[in-house]
């Protein structure tokens, strides 16, 4: 995207996790990080899968708007793209599709997030994306 070359390295079986019902994405449970990895697992077999870039375009699309990348409780898959040209622009977002070509400051404008710095957030995401992948724990609402 944007002429930048991107890379999505990740190594699996292409076999869909189970999900746990009755759990929210509020709290952090087992459920919930059986239910995030179920959904990050298939957010990247889509893209790893994707043989160009129209059809990262089309995964991508397929992220946001395809109720099979969402579960009950508010599970959701979200991507944002980092680079020069950008500053953490969201490029996929399964619970608002408005956030889609927004950065993260312009997202937490959006809602109203006032606890949230997003280009700290930004760093944070690029700091974990660079170490191969991380989780990051931040103050959504």
């Amino acid at each position: 995207r944007n002429n930048e070359t991107n890379y999505v390295f990740t190594s699996f079986t292409n076999r869909v996790l189970p999900t746990t019902d009755h759990c929210s994405a509020s709290k952090n449970g087992k459920c919930s990080l059986t239910n995030a990895r179920a959904l990050v697992g298939l957010g990247l077999t889509q893209l790893a899968l994707a043989p160009d870039s129209a059809s990262i375009d089309i995964a991508l699309g397929q992220l946001t708007y395809d109720p099979g990348f969402k579960l009950p409780g508010g599970f959701y898959v979200f991507v944002y793209q980092y680079g020069n040209s950008t500053n953490g622009e969201c490029v996929s977002h399964g619970a608002n599709p408005k956030f889609v070509g927004l950065n993260l400051t312009e997202i937490l404008n959006f809602v109203g997030n006032t606890f949230v710095d997003g280009e700290v957030l930004h760093d944070q995401f690029v700091a974990a994306a660079e170490k191969g992948g991380e989780w990051v724990d931040y103050k959504w609402a």
